[in-house]
C-alpha cells in the first residue's frame, strides 16, 4: 500500500486513478513544485479497481506533482496520461447518442444558451466521484445542433441565471431550458446511478423543443442520427409482435432483397441505439405492454396512462389510435407521447443483469466450471396485449449511429487541421481536409492521407422494402460503415491536387465505375458488364441497362478507359434493360462515340446489326410533319410524361439527332447501307435545324423543353436533361452567344441552381425522384459548356457542390433532394461518378476529343490552380497534363516545345502536356 507517489509530467492533462466501489472514501491532495494544490475525495481502491477515474490537472500546474492520500489506498496504480484512456470508449454500456461524462458524474447544470450560431451548456463536474461529493469543476460543453456535445475548453461563455422548468419526469433530478421565438429548448439531468463497469454515473437527455402549443418532442436534428428503418403498417398483433434488431439481407428475385436471420457476422445490420416511431391501435385492449430492451411501458386504457417503474404519464387514445416515440441507448430510455411531458427511465445494473443479458453459460471445452461468459442482448422491441384486437397502424424502428467517430478514427483526426476554405455555400463548408455540413449535422466528413481515406458517417436512411409510389423508391446503403479506404487503381488517370477533400471525391468516383464492373456486384450472365447502380450489395448490383452503360461510356469510358466498357457496348447493343423513350438514341452515339475515341473499328462491325435494328425503331417514330422524332419524356425519364412539350421533348430530340448521325458514320465506316445512311445524315442535319429554331425561345433567353406552340415555349419552360444536351458543344446545338445567355438564364433562376447542384425540373411544383431533385450526371454537359465560354465561376460551383454531395454520402447516391440537400435512392451511379470525373476532363482540363485527336480549351478555377491529370491513356500513348496558373487564357507545351493544343491521335510512347496560364507567363516576366 502506499500513501504517496511522485510523478513527473511535461504536456499530460489527466491523472488516472483506481476507483473500488466499496472502498471508503478518502481525500487526495495533489501538490506540484510550483507550490499548487488541489483536494478532492474519491472511493480509491483498497484491494479492487472496479473502475478508472480521470482527474482533469491544469495547464499551470508545473513539471512534479505528488499525490497523496489520507488513508492506505492503492496510490501505486495512479498515472499521467496526455488524453482519456481507450478503455472507457470500450466501456459495453457506454451509451452512443446522449452525452455521458467520461468518468465521474454531474453535480448540477448551470446554463443553456444559443450564443452566435452555437448551443452551450454548463455544469459542475466531478471527475472522480460518482456521489456528487466534490464541489465541482465549472465545465462548458458546446454543440452545433444540441446533439454533437463536445467540451469547449477556449470559451467564453458565462451562465446566466439558470432557467427551470418541469417537463420531464421520471429518473430525473435536474433540467433547464434556453427560451427562443419559436418554443423552448430543454435539456434534463439523470438521476446518478452505477451501470456494471460505466465509469460515469449519469447522463444528459436528448435534446427536447417545446413549442409554443406546449407540445414536447424530440429535436428534430436527431433524425440525422437515423442510419436504417424497418417498418410495419396495418400489423396485427396476435397477442405477440416482436422484432429483434440485428438482421441480414440477401438478393431476391431481381430487383428484390429478402430480409435474413442474423449471421452473427460483421456483415449483419444491426445498432446499439433505436428509435421507435409508434402509431398503434389499441382496440379493445385493457393494457398494452411494449418491451423495449428490457424495460417495459405499460398503457392502461381504463386511466389513459403509460408506466414504466414507479412513473406514469397521460397518453389517451385518440379515434382509438396512442402515438409514442420512444429513444433507447442501452442504459436509458426516453418517451415522447404528443403532450407537455417526457419521460426518462435509467435501467439499473439489476435491470441489466436479468434483461439486457441473454443468458451466462458455461463455455463448452473448457473444463472449469468458473470459467463463463456474459454477452448482452441485441436491442429489440416486443409489443404484448391480452387480446387479439390491437394493431399496429405504422411502426418505423430505426437505427441510429453514434454521435462520435469510433476510437479508432478518432485518433486518425488527432493534430489534423480543416485546412483553408475552398467553397462555402449556405448550408456548408468545403475546406481543404473536411467538409462541414449544417443539413447532415456532425461530425465534419474528412479526406486524409491524400485522399486515400475518407472519414464520414452514414447520412442516409437505408430501407429494405419499397415505398408505396407507381414507380417505386427505396434508399439503399453499401457502405454501413463510416470509413473508405480507396482501392488500388491503374486504370484511370490519377489526378494530382494539393486539397486531400478534392482527390477523395475523384477516387470515391473512380471507385464507382470500378465497382459497378467488378463480379463482387454483377447479375448471373452479366460479369464484366457495367451496372447501372450498386444497389442491393455483393451478389446483386442493379444490372445493365441500355441508357445508363451508355452515358457511362461516352460521358467518360471511352476517353478514359475504353477497354473497360467495350463488352457492355456490345451487351446493351441488342440486349439490356430498355426503359425509357431515348434509349434507342443511345447506344449508336456510345458506340461511335467509342471508336471517335479509340480509333477500334472492330466494335462497329459487331454491334451494327443492334444498332441499324435501334435506327429503324427511330424511323417508326419519326414525324415527318414536323421533323422530329416521337418523345414525350426528357432523357432518363421513365415515369411521368410531359404534356406542356407537346411529345417533343428537346433532350430525347437531341439525341436522337446525334443518333441519326452516328448512325450514319457507323455505316459509312463499315460501308454499308449507302443509301439508308444518306437518309439518316440528312435526317440528323434537318433535326438539328429544326431543334434550332423551334427550341430557342429568345425572350426566355433558353432552349425551352417544348417547341413553338408548346405551353413550355410559351412560358420559357426548360429542364435540365435538354439545358445540358443543347448547351454541351459535342452536340453543336446552341451557338457561343446562346450559351452564355442560357448559362446566365440558369444562374439567375434560384430554383434552377440550387446550394446542392442543378434542379432537374425548376418549373415543376411536384417532388419526387425527378421533380425538384438535382442528378449530377446531367449537368456535365453544362460544366463542358461553362468550359467553353470561360465560366470558371459556375464550373467551380459545379465540382464544389458535388465534391460536397459524394465525400459526406462516400458514393453517388441517384438522386439529390433540391429542397434539403439529402441523397437518397439507388447508391453507386456510375454515370453520376463518370459525370464528376468529366468536370475535370472536360472542364478544368478542357479536353476535346474527334477524329483528328484532341485539343484542349481549359477553363481553371482558382482553386485549380497547378493541377495534374497523371496517366492519362489515350490511344497508343500515354500522358501527364499539367496546368500552371489559373484562368482561361492559356499556352500549350508539349514536352517543353510550344504546340497549338492539337494532339494527334497516332502519337505513341510518354509526353507531358503543359497547359499555361498566360498570367503567370506575365508575371514571370
Amino acid at each position: 500500500m502506499n500513501t504517496q507517489q511522485s510523478l513527473s509530467r511535461t504536456n499530460e492533462k489527466y491523472l488516472v486513478l483506481p476507483y473500488q466501489n466499496s472502498a471508503s472514501m478518502k481525500e487526495i491532495i495533489i501538490n506540484d513544485d510550483g507550490g499548487n494544490e488541489m483536494k478532492f475525495s474519491s472511493r480509491i481502491s483498497e484491494n479492487a479497481v472496479d473502475r478508472w477515474v480521470y482527474y482533469p490537472l491544469l495547464d499551470c500546474v508545473r513539471n512534479k506533482l505528488s499525490v497523496e492520500s489520507s488513508d492506505d489506498c492503492w496510490l501505486n496504480a495512479v498515472y499521467l496520461t496526455v488524453d482519456f484512456d481507450k478503455r472507457i470508449s470500450q466501456e459495453a454500456l457506454r451509451p452512443q447518442i446522449h452525452y455521458t461524462p467520461q468518468t465521474g458524474c454531474i453535480n448540477k447544470m448551470t446554463g443553456l444558451e444559443y450564443l452566435k450560431h452555437k448551443w452551450y451548456l454548463s455544469y459542475l463536474a466531478d471527475p472522480v466521484s460518482f456521489e456528487d461529493n466534490n464541489p465541482g469543476i465549472p465545465t462548458c460543453l458546446s454543440s452545433n445542433d444540441l446533439v454533437h456535445w463536445g467540451i469547449d475548453e477556449t470559451s467564453e461563455f458565462e451562465a446566466h441565471e439558470k432557467i427551470q422548468s418541469s417537463h420531464w419526469c421520471g429518473d430525473v433530478d435536474d433540467e433547464i431550458s434556453f427560451l427562443s421565438p419559436g418554443g423552448k429548448y430543454v435539456i434534463a439531468k439523470s438521476i446518478k446511478n452505477m451501470f456494471g463497469q460505466l465509469s460515469s454515473s449519469d447522463f444528459f437527455s436528448l435534446p427536447a423543443v417545446c413549442n409554443n402549443n406546449g407540445e414536447l418532442y424530440p429535436s428534430p436534428k436527431l433524425s440525422n442520427l437515423r442510419v436504417w428503418e424497418r417498418r410495419w403498417t396495418c400489423e396485427k398483433i396476435n397477442k405477440m409482435f416482436r422484432f429483434e434488431m440485428r438482421f441480414s439481407i440477401g438478393p431476391d428475385v431481381w430487383p428484390e432483397i429478402k430480409i435474413l436471420d442474423k449471421t452473427n457476422t460483421s456483415t449483419d445490420i444491426q445498432t446499439a441505439a433505436c428509435e421507435i416511431v409508434l402509431d398503434l391501435m389499441v382496440g379493445q385492449e385493457s393494457e398494452i405492454t411494449i418491451e423495449l430492451c428490457g424495460a417495459k411501458w405499460k398503457w392502461k386504457s381504463l386511466t389513459q396512462t403509460i408506466h414504466c417503474a414507479d412513473y406514469e404519464l397521460p397518453l389517451e387514445a385518440v379515434n382509438g389510435h396512442i402515438n409514442i416515440n420512444l429513444f433507447c441507448d442501452k442504459v436509458l430510455q426516453e418517451l415522447f407521447v404528443k403532450g407537455d411531458k417526457a419521460m426518462l427511465i435509467t435501467l439499473p445494473e439489476s435491470s441489466l443483469e436479468t434483461e439486457y443479458k441473454i443468458k451466462s453459460d458455461l463455455v463448452e471445452n473448457i473444463n472449469n466450471d468458473s470459467f463463463n461468459i456474459q454477452y448482452y442482448r441485441e436491442p429489440y422491441i416486443e409489443i404484448t396485449s391480452p387480446g387479439t384486437t390491437a394493431t399496429i397502424a405504422d411502426l418505423k424502428v430505426y437505427g441510429l449511429r453514434p454521435v462520435q467517430y469510433s476510437q479508432e478514427n478518432q485518433d486518425l483526426l488527432k493534430k489534423v487541421e480543416k485546412g483553408e476554405i475552398l467553397y462555402s455555400g449556405e448550408s456548408y463548408t468545403v475546406y481543404e481536409n473536411c467538409i462541414e455540413d449544417q443539413i447532415y449535422g456532425d461530425p465534419p466528413a474528412w479526406a486524409l492521407d491524400d485522399g486515400n481515406t475518407v472519414l464520414s458517417p452514414i447520412r442516409a436512411v437505408e430501407e429494405f422494402q419499397w415505398r408505396d409510389t407507381p414507380w417505386g423508391d427505396m434508399t439503399r446503403i453499401i457502405n454501413r460503415t463510416e470509413k473508405w479506404q480507396a482501392s488500388t487503381n491503374d486504370s484511370y488517370p490519377k489526378l494530382v491536387t494539393t486539397y486531400p477533400v478534392v482527390a477523395a471525391a475523384y477516387k470515391m468516383s473512380v471507385d464507382i465505375m470500378q465497382k459497378n464492373l467488378s463480379h463482387e456486384f454483377a447479375l448471373p450472365g452479366q460479369k464484366g458488364l457495367m451496372n447501372a447502380a450498386l444497389f442491393q450489395g455483393p451478389g446483386e448490383g442493379f444490372g445493365i441497362w441500355v441508357r445508363d452503360a451508355c452515358h457511362s461510356a461516352f460521358r467518360i469510358q471511352n476517353l478514359l478507359v475504353p477497354e473497360s466498357i467495350k463488352k457492355s457496348l456490345v451487351y446493351i447493343s441488342s440486349r439490356g434493360f430498355n426503359n425509357g423513350v431515348d434509349s434507342a438514341a443511345m447506344p449508336a452515339l456510345a458506340i461511335w462515340d467509342y471508336y471517335v475515341a479509340t480509333g477500334d473499328q472492330s466494335l462497329l462491325f459487331e454491334t451494327l446489326p443492334g444498332i441499324i435494328k435501334y435506327a429503324e425503331e427511330a424511323d417508326s417514330r419519326f414525324h415527318n410533319h414536323i421533323g422530329l422524332i416521337d418523345a414525350k419524356m426528357s432523357p432518363a425519364q421513365d415515369a411521368f410524361e410531359e404534356p406542356e412539350n407537346n411529345g417533343y421533348c428537346i433532350g430525347t430530340e437531341i439525341l436522337f439527332a446525334e443518333m441519326y448521325r452516328s448512325v450514319a458514320n457507323i455505316c459509312n465506316a463499315v460501308d454499308v447501307e449507302p443509301e439508308r445512311r444518306i437518309v439518316w445524315e440528312k435526317r440528323s442535319e434537318d433535326m438539328l435545324k429544326t431543334i434550332r429554331k423551334r427550341y430557342w425561345n429568345k425572350n426566355a433567353e433558353c432552349f425551352s423543353s417544348g417547341p413553338n406552340g408548346s405551353l413550355a415555349y410559351q412560358n420559357g419552360w426548360w429542364e435540365t436533361t435538354g439545358a445540358e444536351l443543347s448547351l454541351w458543344p459535342r452536340f453543336k446545338v446552341a451557338d457561343e452567344e446562346q450559351i452564355r445567355l442560357f448559362l446566365n438564364t440558369i444562374k439567375i433562376n434560384p430554383n434552377a441552381l440550387s446550394d446542392y447542384g442543378m434542379n432537374w425540373y425548376p418549373f415543376a411544383k411536384g417532388k419526387n425522384h425527378f421533380w425538384n431533385s438535382c442528378w449530377p450526371s446531367w449537368t456535365l454537359g453544362i460544366a463542358a459548356s461553362a468550359a467553353d465560354v470561360g465560366d470558371h465561376d459556375l464550373l467551380r460551383t459545379l465540382i464544389f457542390q458535388q465534391v460536397r454531395n459524394v465525400v459526406l454520402n462516400k458514393t453517388f447516391h441517384e438522386v439529390i433532394d433540391n429542397d434539403t440537400g439529402r441523397a437518397w435512392r439507388w447508391p453507386g451511379l456510375p454515370w453520376h461518378a463518370a459525370a464528376f470525373i468529366g468536370y475535370f476532363v472536360y472542364g478544368i482540363f478542357g479536353i476535346r476529343y474527334d477524329q483528328q485527336g484532341i485539343h484542349f480549351k481549359p477553363a481553371v478555377p482558382f482553386e485549380f490552380r497547378n493541377i495534374k491529370l497523371d496517366e492519362f491513356k489515350y490511344r497508343q500513348a500515354v500522358y501527364t497534363i499539367e496546368i500552371r496558373g489559373h484562368g482561361t487564357d492559356f499556352l500549350f507545351e508539349l514536352d517543353n516545345e510550344p504546340f497549338d493544343g492539337q494532339v494527334n491521335p497516332d502519337m505513341k510512347g510518354s509526353h507531358v502536356v503543359t497547359i499555361i496560364a498566360k498570367s503567370d507567363l506575365a508575371l514571370e516576366s
